[in-house]
Order: structure tokens, then C-alpha cells, then sequence
């Protein structure tokens, strides 16, 4: 009973001292952090007054429940910095997922045949598009248009294109939101390719709208 209670008193002064010396970084403000905190010391109350165990598996008890509530401590303050990890880990397994590098900064990796296709969406939808600095302007293709409300037997495909496969003929729209990562754009004009295509282009109309881009090590650096 005095031990458990030892075990409390000493897990209140370890985030007494966390709190003071990391003000910033302090989750005592969450209230599902300390929710968590009353359940914690509901529960293992129970266990100790409910049974009778001996100081060796206490204090081993003690130690486990004190480095659990040390790495909860740690994930809450170090957040940031464990999403961006994340991010990473996340683009290498899965080509063309943007990672946030800097503000302002995006990177895409490229894929196995050293393409560069980014997942972005159209008015919420996602749309995965190949990076094209050989087209003029955001080309989206047939599935994806019709995935988007529009029907390619309703437009008219007179408006042509530049594209690293030539000129196209398209027919143009207006989409009224485009994002890539945290690259958020409106009323941004497009062409609905009349071809079949593998993937939507996202061509100079998007990258010229950037405050610049380059290609770097099999990555493709945006920055905005």
C-alpha cells in the first residue's frame, strides 16, 4: 500500500518536472491525457489492494509503468518530429506520396522506372497524376474526368495541348479545387484528354504556379 504509494507520488513529480522544464511541450493540458492518468490510477490501485504481491514484482511493476508513461510523455512532446519520419518512411515504400521537408517545401520521390507520379486531389477526390514538364498545362484523362462529373460525350475536344508525346486535343474546364500535400489551388484551368491515358498530367499550368521547383536525386523538390 505505501510502496503504491511511493510509485504515485513519484510518477506526479516526474511530469512536475517535465511540465516545468518543457512548458511547451507539456500535454497537461490534454484532458484525455489526464483522463488517462485517472484511469491509470484506478486501475492499479485495484491490483494492489485487491491482492497482495511481493517488492520484487512491484518494483518491477513500478519500473514498467513509469517507462510507459515516459514514451507517452516523449510521443506527446516529440509529435513533429516523429510525423516527418513517418512521411519519410512513407515515401519510400509508397512512390509519389508528398512529404512535407521544410515550410513551404514538398518532396516526391520517384518510382522504379524514375517517373514522377504525385497523389493529389480534384474537389476532394483523389487523382493520381505523372509529373510532365513536357505538357503545357494539367491534362486529366478520361476516367478521371468522368470521375469528376465529366461526361467526355458532353465536351468538346478542340482545344489543343503540348505534351512529351506530342500535341493533344483536349477540352477544356475549370476545376474548382486542386491540392498536392499542403499545395492548395483554385478556379485552376485544365483539358480533358479525348484519348485514353494511364494517368491525369500534371503539366506547367501547376509547376509555373509554384515559386519554383527542381529535380534533385530522384526527387522532385516543390516549393511554394
Amino acid at each position: 500500500m505505501y510502496l503504491w504509494l511511493g510509485v504515485m507520488a513519484g510518477t506526479v513529480l516526474l511530469i512536475w518536472f517535465l511540465s516545468r522544464h518543457f512548458p511547451r511541450d507539456s500535454v497537461l493540458g490534454d484532458p484525455y491525457f489526464l483522463q488517462g492518468l485517472a484511469i491509470l490510477a484506478l486501475v492499479s490501485s485495484t491490483l494492489v489492494l485487491g491482492r497482495r504481491v511481493s517488492l520484487r514484482e512491484t518494483l518491477r511493476n513500478m519500473v514498467l509503468w513509469l517507462g510507459v508513461a515516459l514514451l507517452l510523455v516523449l510521443g506527446f512532446s516529440f509529435q513533429p518530429e516523429l510525423k516527418n519520419v513517418w512521411h519519410r518512411v512513407r515515401a519510400e515504400l509508397l512512390p509519389g506520396q508528398p512529404v512535407q521537408a521544410a515550410h513551404g517545401e514538398m518532396t516526391v520521390n520517384a518510382d522504379e522506372s524514375g517517373s514522377f507520379h504525385v497523389y493529389g486531389k480534384i474537389n476532394g477526390m483523389p487523382v493520381r497524376f505523372l509529373v510532365d514538364t513536357g505538357a503545357s498545362e494539367i491534362v486529366l484523362s478520361p476516367a478521371d474526368a468522368a470521375r469528376l462529373g465529366l461526361n467526355p460525350d458532353n465536351l468538346v475536344f478542340e482545344h489543343p495541348f503540348e505534351s512529351a508525346n506530342g500535341v493533344g486535343y483536349g477540352a477544356k474546364a475549370v476545376l474548382a479545387e486542386l491540392t498536392v500535400g499542403d499545395i492548395r489551388l483554385t478556379d485552376v484551368p485544365v483539358s480533358v484528354n479525348k484519348a485514353r491515358m494511364r494517368a491525369s498530367l500534371l503539366g506547367m499550368t501547376f509547376l509555373r504556379r509554384l515559386k519554383s521547383f527542381e529535380f534533385q536525386d530522384r526527387r522532385l523538390i516543390m516549393r511554394w
